[in-house]
């Protein structure tokens, strides 16, 4: 289960709001680098949600998790709804008991017991990792240096256990519920050519562009444009350093599309 803390964790969704940062749509998918305490990667953990079922009394989600360290599977599954008097709470089926973990949207300060901690949420903004760039951001967590990080119509993107990151988004296919308005699908595995490359990368066919952008993995913005449509999808990356960035485009529907590329 994807809750807070070590590598536990939960991605769940809301039906009412613009900003869902738990998205629950069965077929959702996320998958992440695991790290150990040198920061070194020493395998993956992945969650998909399966189905809709009824257990221990409440309607709810069956999610599937499978954490592969060093080439050894361990799949297991959780169990999660959303109250339906708030809209808002989420609960998780732990020790024998429901109990409310996150929220589907946040405010600056709010706060929540969980397991005997209390939880607080802290707005941090833009946060990259191996998946991307993205704005507007929460920390969650019992303190600053233990807790996940949560991005809107994403869900969890990092997880932090004493100040060493223990998680990171590395990909994604999340589709948000169509109640709320939001039925875009959102996938980060665009494909562009050729990848490596040394001087140009060519985007696909996208409608409805708003903006183009471009970071390295420290964060830095080394492009920003409007000018993006199906005549003029190629990019010059050939003043750019050697190494790794991640592309951004902003669709009209405020739904993003992200790339990966690596410059050689």
């Amino acid at each position: 289960m994807r809750i807070l803390f070590a590598i536990s964790l939960v991605l769940l969704t809301l039906n009412l709001y613009a900003q869902d940062y738990f998205p629950l749509v069965i077929g959702n998918k996320w998958t992440y680098n695991y790290y150990n305490s040198s920061g070194l990667i020493v395998g993956t953990y992945s969650s998909i949600i399966k189905e809709e079922i009824k257990t221990n009394n409440q309607n709810g989600f069956l999610e599937e998790n499978n954490m592969i360290v060093n080439g050894i599977s361990n799949l297991s599954n959780s169990y999660i709804y959303t109250d339906s008097i708030s809209t808002n709470d989420v609960y998780i089926y732990q020790l024998n008991n429901w109990s409310k973990s996150l929220q589907h949207h946040y405010t600056d300060g709010d706060k929540w017991r969980f397991l005997g901690d209390s939880l607080r949420v802290k707005y941090i903004g833009e946060v990259t990792v191996p998946a991307g760039t993205f704005d507007s951001c929460y920390f969650i967590g019992a303190t600053m240096s233990s807790g996940g990080v949560y991005a809107p119509n994403i869900g969890l993107i990092q997880n932090v256990n004493g100040s060493k990151v223990t998680l990171e988004l590395t990909a994604y296919n999340v589709a948000l519920n169509s109640i709320s308005g939001l039925n875009t699908i959102l996938i980060n595995e665009v494909t562009i050519y050729p990848n490596p490359s040394s001087d140009y990368i060519t985007l696909p066919k996208i409608e409805n562009v708003i903006r183009l952008e471009i970071y390295d993995v420290e964060g830095k913005l080394h492009l920003t444009s409007k000018d993006i449509s199906s005549k003029n999808n190629l990019i010059d990356i050939s003043n750019y350093s050697k190494g790794i960035y991640f592309g951004k485009i902003q669709l009209i529907d405020n739904s993003n599309v992200r790339f990966k590329f690596i410059k050689q």
